[in-house]
């Protein structure tokens, strides 16, 4: 029993040298895990609402008696949606509505025209920093041509209604002004130049049909008009 004394001193010599070891290796074990990889925020936010100006200029001999120039100014306002994140690249689906008007003299006459564009599509963003995107937009659309023409014989002007098929492809750009950019409430302006792709549409004119004048007239033509040509678009949008 004389060494029980003596074991037990070497017991706790070893024990007090084994735990800064195991300290240490327990140190280095955590120093060597690699660490977590960051989450990256999504390039940009979800919801769009967007409000502005699309210009157009109409080469068509038939805008000619509507308006003293070739272009026509619209105001409208959409909705988009972001459907895909991929790094730096989203994907957009939207709607949007776009009406403008023009007036002239038609064959001594007022004549006017309004186009209504009901259209959505698909664009994608490439942002390549936090204040700036860039796109590409695809918008096909259906288009309502609504022509009116004065005429002082009758109490009712002449008018004339059709549809015909639209599609926009542009390119674009968007500069952050105001809010967070990354997932958060973004104001951006914005602003696309492109192409207009339209078809032809008849323009037939006839009184507004009056159940109480029981008299007949014929329709009046004027040139065909197919509202297509370049584009150029100023907006703004909130993101969030």
């Amino acid at each position: 029993m004389k060494h029980a004394p003596s074991i037990l001193g070497a017991l706790v010599a070893c024990a007090a040298l084994a735990a800064p070891a195991a300290a240490r290796a327990q140190t280095v074990a955590v120093e060597d895990a690699p660490a977590a990889p960051a989450r990256s925020p999504s390039p940009g936010p979800d919801v769009h609402l967007t409000a502005g100006a699309r210009g157009l200029l109409i080469s068509s001999t038939g805008f000619d008696p509507y308006a003293g120039n070739d272009l026509l100014v619209q105001l409208g306002v959409g909705a988009g949606l972001t459907v895909l994140h991929a790094g730096s690249v989203s994907v957009l689906v939207f709607a949007a509505w776009d009406v403008g008007t023009r007036t002239a003299s038609a064959r001594g006459e007022e004549a006017s025209l309004t186009l209504h564009r009901l259209g959505g599509g698909i664009e994608t963003r490439w942002q390549p920093a936090r204040r700036l995107f860039l796109s590409a937009k695809l918008a096909p659309a259906a288009l309502h041509l609504r022509g009116t023409i004065a005429d002082p014989s009758i109490d009712r002007p002449l008018v004339s209604r059709t549809w015909t098929w639209g599609l926009d492809a542009s390119l674009g750009l968007g500069l952050l002004v105001a809010g967070a950019g990354a997932r958060g409430t973004g104001f951006w302006l914005t602003g696309d130049l492109g192409y207009a792709f339209a078809g032809r549409s008849p323009m037939t004119f006839a009184p507004s049909p009056d159940g109480t004048d029981p008299r007949k007239f014929g329709a009046v033509m004027l040139p065909p008009l197919r509202p297509s040509g370049p584009l150029s678009r100023l907006g703004v949008a909130l993101s969030f």
